[in-house]
């Protein structure tokens, strides 16, 4: 007991508490919630959190991956849960998720984490002003992600706009990976369109490379499209090849899934295609077409 530290985080949201709260407890919340800088994967994961059930993650520390394991325990629905480390990097880990009303349209979120390094005295003068200098770095990041989402999904509730189905390609990409995260983490249906064969229990449908067709179900009652998807820029050096292949993952990718989308009954309502956009420099609020400079 004499070793824990204590470290605790708290902001406010322009948002109810309770939709905070399930904001927390949706798919996509713990990618969502870690750093660009840090390295994860989610290995096991509950369907919704409650007393007892765990998330199990493997993490970059260092050289080496770890594997760490987290109990979720005092559980209250609406107003808080608890994440205790059963196996892991720390000598012991205490997260406590507290989520408090503040009025009908904005709530407190708190995060309060008790912890203890390993070896004792020794862990603590050898990493204990690292680890509570990226615990501060790590919840900055956390709650300004947190508080964005959530405020810009309660804007889009205000205005009447309901939980959506989404088909987004590129879905593995740096961009877009946390927009699936951040549409399920807003209670949105998300469908991935993937170049293989979808994987069992996952919301993917196959887009083929042969005949441009949809392949699979899950396209019913699809609302909108987010196509990211195309040949890495930097997957080499630049040869003929390469461009050739960069320009017709773009063009007749992006010809051969609106082909697809024409054919649906009825088809989506929006379509949304990004593709280097960097080319035109950050330029505000400006409308930009392809002759612009």
């Amino acid at each position: 007991m004499g070793n824990r530290l204590k470290f605790e985080k708290t902001s406010r949201v322009r948002a109810p508490a309770d939709e905070v709260f399930a904001w927390h407890q949706r798919p996509g919340a713990i990618e969502r919630l870690t750093p660009p800088w840090s390295r994860i994967e989610v290995l096991e994961r509950p369907k919704r959190i409650e007393n007892g059930s765990r998330v199990v993650i493997r993490m970059k520390i260092g050289p080496p991956w770890r594997r760490w394991v987290a109990e979720h325990r005092d559980f209250e629905q609406g107003r808080q849960f608890a994440d205790v480390q059963s196996e892991g990097p720390f000598a012991y880990w205490k997260h406590l998720h507290r989520f408090s009303a503040e009025g009908e349209t904005s709530s407190r979120l708190e995060d309060r984490i008790e912890y203890e390094l390993p070896l004792g005295t020794l862990g603590r003068a050898l990493a204990g002003r690292h680890a509570r200098r990226e615990l501060e770095r790590a919840f900055r990041y956390r709650h300004a992600v947190t508080v964005a989402d959530l405020e810009m999904l309660e804007r889009h509730r205000r205005a009447g706009a309901g939980p959506m189905h989404v088909l987004v390609s590129g879905s593995s990409g740096l961009i877009g990976s946390q927009l699936v995260h951040m549409l399920s983490c807003g209670g949105h249906q998300v469908t991935r369109l993937v170049r293989r064969q979808p994987r069992p229990d996952h919301a993917e449908v196959m887009l083929s490379a042969e005949s441009g067709g949809v392949e699979g179900a899950g396209l019913k009652g699809l609302d909108a499209v987010v196509h990211l998807a195309g040949e890495n820029v930097a997957a080499g050096r630049w040869n003929a090849g390469l461009k050739q292949r960069i320009r017709d993952s773009r063009v007749e990718g992006t010809r051969r899934l609106c082909e697809a989308l024409a054919g649906l009954d009825p088809p989506p309502r929006t379509l949304v295609c990004a593709s280097a956009l960097g080319y035109y420099g950050d330029r505000g609020d400006e409308e930009l077409e392809e002759q612009s400079g």
